[in-house]
């Protein structure tokens, strides 16, 4: 993070559903989250990522 681009948070997703979510502070944080769940049954991973310059960021895996 700079004081002029940072990532505000992360989140992931197990088929749609809200799984884990990481506020992060502007200068203090480094873009960076880790989540543990368990992925019985899971098809679809997707992880989004705020940046207050560049928008939304969405990345889906297919397991």
């Amino acid at each position: 993070s700079t004081p002029d681009h940072w990532i505000d948070f992360i989140e992931l997703y197990a088929d749609d559903r809200l799984v884990g979510k990481s506020t992060l502070e502007p200068e203090i944080s480094r873009g960076a989250a880790s989540f543990s769940l368990k992925l019985d049954n899971v098809k679809v991973l997707k992880s989004k990522a705020g940046c207050n310059l560049h928008g939304i960021w969405t990345t889906t895996v297919t397991l």
